[in-house]
């Protein structure tokens, strides 16, 4: 008498085998959403996020961090914290009606502009270099006074005390407006700003 054990067997074998593979996902691909667009703020943050490597680099090179020191030498250590005022400056640049103090810090430069009311850059600051338009990209904020970013073709915008500014590097003019002295920080553009 035959026994049908061993087609059972070979059935057996072939669904093991069905189960070991995958099933196909065509159900589950209909069944997923596409992927929403990112909101501005979302590339934003997906462009500023970087790898800890990437940090290490950046802080290295704005000095935040020790390099390696060679063997046999240790590593200096970093300050967690340098702190500057503007009333000793590591550069002043001098001119009419005004001055321009640069602090450096942490790898990077930024200034202080005080004007006197009267000042304007192409009298007092651009004479002297033989230019009639600041060419500089400036980012910055207005601590007190108020003055203009007048561009060539006519545009004109003032900067008031409480306002951060960003001017692009097309040439511009500036000048006080009223009688109170203009106080801005600048935070690009400072190391190249009125230099001669």
């Amino acid at each position: 008498m035959k026994t049908k054990k061993a087609p059972a067997r070979k059935a057996t074998a072939k669904r093991k085998a069905k189960a070991a593979k995958p099933a196909p996902r065509k159900k589950a691909a209909r069944r997923r959403k596409a992927k929403k667009p990112e909101s501005a703020l979302e590339k934003i943050e997906n462009a500023l996020m970087v790898g800890a490597a990437e940090i290490d680099d950046i802080a290295l090179g704005m000095g935040l961090l020790a390099a390696s020191p060679p063997p046999g030498r240790k590593k200096k250590p970093i300050a967690p914290a340098i702190l500057r005022r503007f009333e000793q400056p590591d550069e002043v640049r001098q001119f009419d009606l005004g001055k321009f103090e640069i602090v450096r810090i942490g790898g990077m430069t930024i200034g202080r502009a005080t004007y006197q009311p009267g000042w304007k850059w192409s009298t007092h600051v651009g004479a002297k270099l033989g230019q009639s338009h600041c060419t500089v990209e400036h980012l910055g904020y207005v601590v007190s006074g108020a003055a203009t970013a007048a561009f060539q073709d006519g545009r004109i915008y003032e900067l008031r005390a409480g306002r951060m500014f960003y001017i692009s590097p097309e040439p511009h003019d500036s000048w006080v407006l009223g009688d109170e002295p203009y106080i801005s920080l600048h935070m690009m553009g400072a190391g190249h700003y009125a230099k001669g």
